[in-house]
């Protein structure tokens, strides 16, 4: 992810408000928690999560059998219904393209109900005209990196045409025991925690009215079209794929939610009540509000600096509001989330999120955090949720340095691997800083390898080809084993790796798997958490 830095000291301070809201400087000393209260996160070893891709047209992240839910949402100047399937002719929508192909196999069954006319091109060849009476039609695919393209001509209103696409295997049993692409499932296997930051669009305009979310009957589960919003997953699949892991492998598999910073008192009590009946017995709940507060590069950081004003946390606009506001809202979310979950609110992990050797920026969380006028029910921090990545201004460097027509991999690999003890750094002061304000344990929300150029360096293709040809060099495998050993050794527990599946461009080759059918020995970032899962 693209990041602001603010400096790796403590840059900030503490500022009064004037009138009756003022902050005060008074810390509390954090206790551990009573009965039905969250709890502190234990320390146990070597645990890695995933971050979960995008659900995307253009992503090779593919989660569901059912392919529909990867496509892209019609254009907003199409009427639709509050699902996102369309009420008019002329709605058009993508899906895989641009992928090179790397999407599942077919042939492909769609099935059709309602009435009205839709025709696929590109890679799914096929036209199907209903009136009423379902309809099933199977059809072979190309693969290649045209994609597929959807064409409504036509549908009726009153009874719209509704779709599926599956592939033929999975076409008995993609509404029951095959909702998740197996492929997909069986790269989750023995995995701890699964954080769904940008699954649910927490950075492109999630949701904030609950009833407008996206559900599992909706168009898509995740892709918007030119320009507009993000629906983001349906919370259900969340739940409904840590059941699924759970059923298949016998173990518990964590979530981690994000809430949307602008998601309103009734969207939280909604959340909250659906996560109470889905929660599981043992399953832990990591509950972090919004997703990097303190980077520019994102709109909840300018929001939230504008809301921290708003709510009196500080009179000036700008730094450190944002962080200011992430502990005043958060403390809200738990006045909603602990009553409403009750004695499964000890399974609440609730996270204080900063950035990796920036203890400023923990500092000013808790300097609203552990004051009881912001934090009056004074619900404690689980865990301090850093980013622990190597290597940040390598490709710039390369870039800027004129160096992108000679630089070997092995020299790239080189680099990352010699900034690693900086990676160890951070970690022990992040975790001394949390430390400092009783909160034992030190967690990931990412991590991993940053090999990509954020300035000019990003347009070019040929850096861009040896940032890519790192990331799939076997060495690498050695550089994220070195990553996490500085993650652990300097008192790290949970490490969740940025991210599962995504394929590589200019913006980065953070996915651990390219594509979700991807032979695991040709992924070295993969195998390195593999292994580490077997030796933990």
């Amino acid at each position: 992810e693209d990041e602001e830095d603010f400096g790796r000291t403590p840059t900030w301070t503490p500022e009064q408000s004037s009138g009756e809201n003022s902050a005060t400087s008074s810390i509390l000393v954090v206790t551990p928690f009573g009965p039905g209260k969250p709890s502190a996160e234990p320390a146990v070893g070597e645990r890695i999560g995933f971050n979960i891709g995008k659900i995307a047209s253009w992503n090779t992240n593919v989660m569901f059998t059912n392919l529909r839910q990867h496509a892209q949402a019609f254009p907003s100047y199409i009427a639709k219904d509050a699902e996102g399937w369309p009420l008019q002719g002329g709605a058009t929508s993508v899906l895989f393209r641009g992928l090179g192909g790397n999407y599942p196999a077919g042939p492909y069954t769609i099935f059709a109900t309602g009435d009205g006319d839709v025709l696929f091109s590109g890679d799914l060849q096929a036209t199907i005209t209903i009136r009423g009476t379902p309809a099933k039609i199977t059809a072979p695919v190309a693969r290649t990196d045209n994609g597929i393209f959807i064409d409504v001509t036509r549908t009726n209103p009153q009874n719209p045409l509704h779709f599926d696409i599956v592939p033929q295997q999975y076409e008995n049993t993609y509404l029951t025991t095959d909702v998740f692409h197996p492929p997909f499932l069986s790269t989750l296997q023995d995995i701890d925690t699964l954080r769904f930051m940008d699954a649910l669009g927490i950075n492109e305009d999630p949701d904030t009215d609950w009833n407008k979310r996206t559900v599992r009957t909706s168009y898509t589960q995740g892709d918007a079209c030119c320009g507009g919003r993000e629906p983001g997953l349906a919370y259900e699949y969340i739940f409904d794929l840590t059941d699924t892991l759970q059923q298949t492998t016998g173990k518990i598999v964590n979530v981690w939610l994000n809430i949307p910073h602008l998601a309103d008192d009734n969207y939280i009590q909604q959340l909250a009540q659906l996560v109470n009946q889905r929660l599981q017995p043992g399953q832990k709940l990591y509950i972090e509000y919004s997703n990097e507060l303190w980077n520019g590069g994102f709109d909840q950081k300018k929001d939230t600096e504008q809301l921290a004003v708003q709510a009196g946390l500080l009179s000036n606009l700008g730094w450190p509001g944002s962080m200011y506001y992430q502990a005043y809202r958060l403390a809200q979310v738990l006045d909603i989330f602990v009553p409403t979950l009750g004695a499964k609110s000890g399974q609440i992990i609730p996270l204080a999120a900063t950035q990796s050797g920036n203890t400023g920026v923990i500092d000013a969380f808790f300097y609203i955090w552990d004051d009881p006028q912001w934090n009056p029910q004074q619900h404690k921090i689980g865990a301090v949720a850093t980013n622990p990545y190597c290597c940040h201004t390598i490709g710039d460097d390369i870039h800027n340095n004129g160096e992108t027509g000679t630089i070997t991999v092995p020299q790239i690999i080189a680099r990352a691997q010699a900034t690693v003890p900086f990676v160890g750094q951070n970690v022990a002061a992040d975790l001394a800083t949390a430390q400092n304000y009783s909160v034992p344990t030190l967690v990931a929300y990412e991590g991993g390898q940053h090999l990509v150029a954020n300035g000019a360096g990003r347009n070019d293709p040929t850096l861009t080809a040896k940032l890519t040809a790192a990331n799939r060099d076997p060495t690498m495998q050695q550089l994220i084993d070195q990553i996490f050993d500085a993650w652990y050794n300097n008192g790290g527990d949970l490490f969740t790796f940025y991210n599962h599946i995504e394929s590589y461009s200019q913006f980065g080759s953070w996915g651990a798997l390219e594509y979700t059918e991807q032979d695991p020995n040709t992924a070295p970032k993969y195998l390195a958490i593999q292994q580490r899962i077997g030796s933990g």
